[in-house]
This record gives structure tokens, C-alpha cells and sequence, in this order.
């Protein structure tokens, strides 16, 4: 499974409004814009000008809680099962929790808690990820085995590993990582992740940790955000990730790999358009996504917009 490593960065969130973009090398570091080698239009999906744009129900993978405050996370939360089910959005995934304050992290189990609340109290739109641990922590094992026994669990992460902006430095490869991604692929339920690539460590030492962590963990299903790193995707069959509108265009190739996330976390419900500094909001950001879906063909804006969310087990 070992191809000359491009590099890569998964996810766990920078700041209030800081989203990380593929380079050219295919890592997801933390640029505020899409190089256009990993991230440009397909020509097949431009070509296909009889397909309609996406208007049935689409999954937004990577929305995170507010956990600063619990009177304005429960505001924001009922906001934005508001506006999702307005606009279409059956279901918002990985209400993954945000540090408080924001730097340094902090890790919590009311971030879990607070976000099975959600999830309970709109069923039909919240599906909850787990979070609301220190990855580093020898703890966090026997947590996340806990919490999976549950089954109340579809999606682990965020996970703040290398992270430039939060100046974390938590290796892809961390003996305990290893346990909890053997443990979520055991349960079947898909990795989220933040890693910088080259940040904390020489990028030779960083590919290798990346190498190791989807090579030795084949059954459990990874998947970036912000970004498309094609380049490591062909490499490993067990990486999928995450495309923001907000970042650059529907990336080229295995689209049968590429879910949707917004990334939104403002209790405004802003969504920060890197390319062009401006906020948008949710409404607006679902809206754009659909513009650019409707570039695709039809089988492919339907795997985009939920069909790999239910391949992975994500939503039902």
C-alpha cells in the first residue's frame, strides 16, 4: 500500500475561522488557498452541462458545537437545525467539539455530552461524533472503547493532532491513536482528522507517521477535511476526506470518496470563504456547495452530497 507518500493534512480545527487547503504537494496544511494541481474542476463534471444542480437532501460532515458557553451553544444549536432543515440539510454531521478557549486546546466530556444533546433533541438533523478528548492522553483509549460500546457514536473526530494553528504536535502514529483507530475500525465507524503536514517535525517524519497509521489500520476508514489530497487517496483505498466550497473547486478524481462539510462554528452561523477573506452565512455556504454540485453529474453529485455518508456507515 506504500506509494511514494504525498503529503497530507487532517483535520481538527485551527481557529474560529481558519481552514487549511491542499497544496500543490497534496497536503492539507493550513493555506488559505487551494492550489489549483489538487483542487480544480473536473473537466468531465464541466462538461456535463445537462446535469441539474443538486437539490435533494445533502449531508454537512463537519459542523463543530460551542462549547465556551452552554446558554449560547444551545442558541446556536437550535439556529442551526433551523436554517439546515430549511435548506435541505437532513442531517449535520460531526458536531465535533472546539476547544476552550481556543488556544491552547482543551479537551472535555461535556463537549460529548453537549453534542449527544443536540443530537437527541433533533434527531433528524444532528448525528453525533465523539470528540471530547486529549488524543495524547493514555486516558483517551479506554474513553473512546467506553464510548463506542455505546453505539451512540457514527464518526471520531475531529482529531487535533499536528495542528499549526492550535500548535499541537500529536503524531498520526501516537501509541494511543493506534489503539482508538483499531478500535473505530473494529466498531466501523470513520476517523476525522486534522494533521499538518512537516509541522512539528521534518516532513520525512510526518509522511512516515501518516504512512503507518493508514497502512496498519486498513479496516478503519480515515478521512481528511477541508481538502482533497488525491494523490494520497489513490495511495491508501481507506482515505476519503472532506470538501469545502469555501476552500476551491470539486476536486477531479474519486469522487466516490469526497463527502461535504461546512466547517461552520460561529454562533452567527458564519462560514469564513478563505479564497476571498469574507464570511458567508450557513445558508449561503450550503447554496454555493449546491452551485458547484450541480456541475457533476447526476450519480456524482448524489455520492457527493450523501451517498458515501451512508457507505460509511455515517448516517443510515
Amino acid at each position: 500500500m506504500r506509494v511514494p507518500l504525498v503529503s497530507i493534512t487532517l483535520l481538527i480545527l485551527a481557529s474560529c475561522s481558519t481552514t487549511p487547503a491542499t497544496t500543490a504537494a497534496g497536503s492539507l496544511d493550513a493555506t488559505p488557498v487551494a492550489d489549483a494541481a489538487q483542487i480544480t474542476t473536473d473537466a468531465s463534471a464541466s462538461d456535463a452541462s445537462d446535469a441539474a444542480p443538486f437539490t435533494a437532501t445533502l449531508v454537512d460532515t463537519h459542523a463543530h458545537i460551542w462549547p465556551r458557553d452552554k446558554t449560547v451553544n444551545d442558541k446556536y444549536i437550535d439556529d442551526l437545525a433551523a436554517v439546515a432543515r430549511s435548506k435541505g440539510v437532513k442531517v449535520v454531521l460531526g458536531l465535533h467539539a472546539r476547544q476552550k478557549p481556543d488556544r491552547p486546546p482543551t479537551y472535555s466530556a461535556d463537549h460529548d455530552t453537549w453534542t449527544l444533546e443536540a443530537a437527541a433533541k433533533y434527531p433528524d438533523i444532528f448525528v453525533p461524533a465523539l470528540n471530547g478528548f486529549d488524543p495524547a492522553d493514555n486516558a483517551s483509549v479506554e474513553y473512546v472503547k467506553t464510548q463506542l460500546a455505546t453505539g451512540k457514536w457514527k464518526m471520531i473526530g475531529e482529531l487535533d493532532l499536528r495542528n499549526r494553528p492550535k500548535e499541537t504536535t500529536t503524531a498520526m502514529n501516537h501509541a494511543n491513536l493506534m489503539q482508538i483507530y483499531a478500535l473505530a475500525g473494529q466498531s466501523k465507524v470513520p476517523v476525522m482528522m486534522h494533521f499538518d503536514r512537516c509541522y512539528g517535525a521534518d516532513c520525512t517524519t510526518t509522511d512516515a507517521e501518516l504512512d503507518e497509521a493508514l497502512k496498519k489500520n486498513a479496516s478503519t476508514s480515515f478521512i481528511t477535511a477541508h481538502a482533497c489530497p488525491i494523490p494520497t487517496m489513490k495511495a491508501y483505498a481507506n482515505l476519503y476526506c472532506e470538501y469545502e466550497a469555501q476552500v476551491g473547486e470539486l476536486p477531479t478524481e474519486l469522487l466516490d470518496r469526497v463527502i461535504f462539510g461546512t466547517d461552520v462554528q460561529n454562533p452567527e452561523l458564519k462560514v469564513r470563504f478563505m479564497a476571498t477573506g469574507t464570511d458567508l452565512s450557513y445558508a449561503q455556504a450550503i447554496d454555493t456547495f449546491r452551485e458547484k454540485l450541480g456541475k457533476l453529474s447526476a450519480p456524482d453529485q448524489e455520492r457527493v452530497a450523501i451517498g458515501t455518508a451512508r457507505l460509511l456507515k455515517i448516517i443510515d
